[in-house]
């Protein structure tokens, strides 16, 4: 997670001084851990796999979020 709210961080270009504030906690003990889902059955099944990658993902989001708020 930390990586990605970084990239969102670095896409907008937020100074230093307005940075979110990561806070790190326990992890739940029914929190999944595994992020990264097994795409293989979807991939063997119906000829899917993912076009995105976290980079293109994240890239456009600051100009969506500042449109949608």
């Amino acid at each position: 997670m930390q990586d990605i709210v970084e990239k969102v961080q670095k896409e907008e270009g937020n100074p230093l001084a307005k940075r979110v504030n990561i806070i790190h906690k326990e992890i739940p003990t029914d929190d999944p851990q595994r992020r990264r889902p097994d795409t293989t059955r979807a991939k063997e099944t119906l000829q899917w796999q993912p076009q995105w990658n976290v980079e293109q993902g994240v890239g456009p989001f600051p100009r969506f979020n500042e449109n949608q708020y």
